[in-house]
């Protein structure tokens, strides 16, 4: 374990300073791609046009409640889109940290800096993108559920806090539902009640976020939307898993030798932390495939996935 540490540490001085040379020159990333698209749908917010009703979209509603709150809070230009976006990361990195930290400081920094290399790598069209912010929640689900496992005496805080996190990424894209298993992949013992708690806290998300819509009058202009509209671009640009697959490793190359880790440590017993991870994984690949473009963004949640458990994974290693 020490000896991997070692390692793990010799690795991390090279990678801090090609993250922060690439964090310094990202700085000026220009607003850019689909977030000028979101900012322009917050501008008709701000002079009373409803979603859906009278702009028609066929994202998730809380992408544009965050561009709102972008657009009202630092304005249109590119500063605050910036600022938003490293501000993102920074509370991905935070979060990732908090994940992997019981293997070892230096594999949770080696994890950490992996995907920010990652990100910062995409370049700008990457910042701010609906698969990276919903990463965050995603993230966060991962390590409510583990604490839902090592914590029993407020299990059911966590799991409850499982289902806000896994419907706040739903509202951004709807694969984020898958994260409401989980708990599955935490928990050893079987709990009739357990789902119980977990879909308290989504409902009661999915309230909040869909009554806001209803308020507007945007609910049902939205159902329409997502019934007729989606099912036909889903279908457009549609790619096979081999075609995905060679854009996906070169996107993910930053992830390569802890995706190696991962794969040679599976053969180990698992806590709970580990499992959840490996469900984060999955969720990352099923949320890439069932897209069918393998746009590069779409790889976020499988590439901080795989970050996470390869980083645990290298500090079981022996070396």
């Amino acid at each position: 374990m020490l000896c991997t540490a070692r390692l793990a540490t010799l690795f991390n001085l090279p990678l801090a300073i090609a993250a922060g040379w690439l964090l310094w020159h990202s700085l000026d990333w220009p607003l850019v791609g689909d977030a000028t698209i979101f900012h322009f749908i917050a501008v008709q917010f701000q002079m009373g046009a409803v979603p859906y009703r009278d702009i028609f979209d066929i994202n998730m509603p809380l992408i544009y409640y965050i561009h709102a709150a972008v657009v009202a809070i630092g304005g249109m230009g590119d500063v605050a889109w910036r600022a938003f976006d490293l501000t993102a990361a920074a509370l991905m990195s935070g979060l990732i940290l908090m994940l992997v930290w019981p293997a070892g400081r230096a594999v949770a920094m080696l994890a950490v800096l992996i995907v920010l290399l990652t990100h910062f790598l995409l370049g700008p069209y990457s910042a701010g993108q609906r698969d990276f912010l919903m990463s965050i929640p995603a993230l966060a689900a991962a390590l409510a559920s583990a604490r839902a496992a090592e914590d029993r005496e407020h299990g059911r805080f966590y799991l409850m806090l499982v289902g806000v996190l896994a419907m706040t990424a739903a509202s951004i894209k709807p694969s984020g539902l898958l994260l409401l298993l989980l708990p599955v992949f935490a928990r050893v013992e079987r709990d009739w009640r357990a789902p119980l708690w977990v879909f308290l806290g989504a409902a009661g998300t999915g309230i909040l976020v869909f009554g806001t819509l209803a308020a507007w009058g945007g609910l049902e202009p939205f159902i329409t939307t997502m019934q007729g509209m989606m099912p036909r671009y889903a279908s457009l640009g549609a790619r096979t898993v081999p075609e995905i697959s060679e854009d996906v490793v070169v996107w993910l190359a930053p992830t390569a030798g802890l995706a190696l880790a991962a794969v040679l440590n599976i053969p180990a017993p698992k806590p709970p932390r580990v499992r959840v991870m490996i469900g984060l994984t999955l969720f990352g690949l099923i949320h890439l495939l069932v897209q069918r473009k393998g746009w590069f963004y779409h790889v976020y949640p499988l590439g901080i996935g795989l970050a996470c458990w390869g980083a645990w994974s290298l500090a079981s290693l022996s070396p």
